[in-house]
Parts: structure tokens; C-alpha cells; sequence
């Protein structure tokens, strides 16, 4: 199921699928990539990639914090 109505696939192999999408970067999108876990990377728009690293970023925080609370 597409993404959003703009997805183009680019590559379909056994290494991964590639696709475009033509979207505004938004929280939502960030979260929906994110549910697809470490199974996907952004390799395009530099402020999108930004947006989803600063997220992994802060959940990484919180779960570094909950380990020494409880080490």
C-alpha cells in the first residue's frame, strides 16, 4: 500500500524497494517511517533526514535514561 498518492518506485529488487514521495515533511510522516523500524532509511531531503534522526535521537534519550535508572 502506497505510502502517499505522490510514491513512485524507483527500484524493486531483492535488496529493498526504493521509492520517491512528494510530500511536505510532517511529524505524522516522520512516525509513519519510523513504524517501519530500522527496515527503512531516508536517503533523500536533507531536513526530512534531520527530522527522523532528531527523533531517534530523543527516544534514544529516554531508553538510555530508564537503563541507568534501573542498572
Amino acid at each position: 500500500m502506497p505510502l502517499h498518492h505522490s510514491q513512485e518506485t524507483l527500484e524493486d529488487s531483492e535488496e529493498g524497494l526504493k521509492i520517491q514521495l512528494t510530500v511536505y515533511p510532517t511529524r505524522e510522516l516522520v512516525m509513519t517511517v519510523l513504524s517501519y523500524g530500522k527496515e527503512v532509511e531516508v536517503l533523500g531531503s536533507a531536513l526530512f533526514k534531520k527530522m527522523v534522526q532528531e527523533e531517534i535521537n530523543a527516544m534514544q534519550k529516554i531508553y538510555q535514561t530508564i537503563e541507568e535508572r534501573y542498572a
